[in-house]
């Protein structure tokens, strides 16, 4: 379920889908992991352990991407590299040929950025009342949207009350892409002007424009 707080919607939580960097050690004629995966824009560390330090970490000829450390270096000596281009990327060490390493860099597919819409939203009666009563029978109300895709979407229900909004109810419920109908509840509400305000999640976070919508609660006669 989505949370709000101080008035303010909290979009679900999300994180790149990238890794951290990857550590590699370099130790006597040896690199651990030999061979590794990581995404395009990832780093990889390696780090020497000593107590020789007669290694280097140097790619192959002829690749897409190139890096050299140099050899010699002290325990604790730190080496990176950032793979921007996908393919497998070979490296050994050139003072010991028997040293090798590999390093797999796959694509990263591209981040969704297209926000959700919400073509059309409506309660349907747009007068209801909260409780059956001679001249006001019709309890039930429904809020229809039309989503250009499958999301989220976040409601906030707010009540006219001496010329000023007032929050009454929050909720949230998944709506299909296309046209769908949420069940209203609004027992308890007293007679008069409300509004709906609405924000749409897609899967990956991106949020939609807001949509506000008004009915009315009536008054028994």
């Amino acid at each position: 379920m989505l949370v709000l707080a101080s008035g303010l919607v909290a979009a679900p939580a999300l994180g790149h889908p990238g890794h951290g960097p990857r550590e590699v050690q370099v130790g006597d004629d040896f690199f651990r992991p030999a061979e590794l995966t990581v995404a395009t824009g990832d780093t990889v560390i390696w780090k020497w352990l000593g107590p020789a330090g007669d290694h280097s970490v140097t790619a192959d000829a002829g690749q897409a991407e190139s890096f050299d450390s140099g050899a010699v270096h002290p325990a604790g000596f730190t080496f990176s590299h950032r793979f921007t281009k996908p393919g497998v990327f070979a490296y050994h060490c050139s003072v010991h040929s028997s040293m090798t390493g590999r390093v797999t860099v796959v694509a990263l597919a591209p981040r969704d950025s297209v926000r959700p819409v919400i073509g059309g939203a409506v309660v349907r009666p747009g007068r209801v009342c909260a409780e059956s009563a001679p001249g006001c029978r019709v309890t039930r109300a429904y809020l229809n949207v039309r989503m250009s895709e499958r999301s989220t979407v976040v409601a906030r229900i707010d009540h006219a009350v001496r010329g000023r909004w007032k929050l009454v109810r929050t909720f949230d419920f998944d709506a299909a892409r296309g046209r769908d109908r949420h069940r209203l509840h609004v027992r308890g509400f007293e007679p008069g002007p409300y509004r709906i305000r609405l924000v749409a999640y897609d899967a990956v976070g991106n949020r939609s424009r807001g949509k506000r919508i008004r009915f009315r609660i009536g008054r028994p006669l």
